[in-house]
């Protein structure tokens, strides 16, 4: 309730029909005349990629995703990076993508397409340092 306080909106109720996460991002970011809503898209879309082994159960509008080959995620990250998709390592072989906020229905169709484009990892050479590509560059020697 202290979020809705520090940006000005009034409190929402939780509903009965909402699970514990969904309640919460409900309570957050919801107004009075519009429901929040949960977009399963950016889930479908990456359920649909070879390089894709499991997409967790979306229950809000955060979507993860893991990796057939676990070895694969700092280059996978750097493919999206590249392509303007930010996605977070998390554990694992996995990545998390946050759709809610900002983030518009437009912009969810952007990843999408990236996403679907991406082509195999040794196309694109394993970059495992830990850095992002941006700090990747800037640390390069000329």
């Amino acid at each position: 309730m202290a979020y809705k306080y520090t940006v000005g909106q009034p409190f929402i109720y939780p509903k009965n029909s909402l699970d514990y996460a969904s309640n919460f991002l409900n309570m957050c970011f919801a107004v009075p005349c519009e429901d929040y809503k949960i977009n399963p898209v950016l889930a479908e879309a990456l359920e649909a990629c070879d390089w894709v082994e499991l997409v967790v159960p979306v229950e809000t509008n955060i979507v993860i995703a893991e990796l057939r080959d676990h070895d694969q995620l700092g280059a996978r990250l750097s493919q999206m990076e590249e392509a303007g998709v930010n996605g977070i390592g998390l554990g694992v072989g996995r990545i998390r993508f946050v759709t809610h906020l900002d983030i518009t229905d437009e912009m969810i169709g952007q990843a999408i397409q990236v996403i679907q484009q991406l082509g195999p990892v040794s196309a694109h050479p394993a970059q495992d340092d830990g850095l992002k590509a941006s700090e990747r560059q800037s640390k390069k020697q000329y």
